[in-house]
């Protein structure tokens, strides 16, 4: 261990912070950004008042998987200067791969 764990999530909290920062690099903050904005649009619908939006809810999971799978593979690709401590590469394990399919695929269609 590195020491003592100090945060308000305890040692799930810490597993849990250390493992978004693996997967997904600094992009694992737009996992608090949903947090927020469930959390925001939960409040703002508790009293049962109709909502304008028609759509559902599940439709916005695929556009935060490519946000999220999106911004890791920026981060893994052009921010290899950054100055943050993480426990893998910057982009996490999901940017280091979706980098590399996007270098592979760019690659093959270079003009020779």
């Amino acid at each position: 261990m590195a020491g003592e764990i100090r945060n308000l999530g305890g040692r799930v909290g810490a597993w849990l912070a250390d493992m978004l920062l693996y997967l997904f690099g600094v992009s694992a903050w737009w996992w608090v950004v949903l947090l927020v904005v469930t959390a925001t649009w939960t409040l703002r619908h508790l009293g049962g008042s109709p909502t304008s939006d028609r759509r559902h809810p599940s439709s916005r999971s695929p556009a935060f998987c490519v946000l999220l799978a999106g911004s890791s593979g920026v981060e893994a690709l052009r921010l290899h200067s950054l100055k943050v401590a993480l426990p893998s590469v910057p982009g996490g394990l999901v940017g280091d791969v979706v980098s590399r399919v996007l270098q592979s695929g760019s690659a093959s269609r270079a003009p020779r």
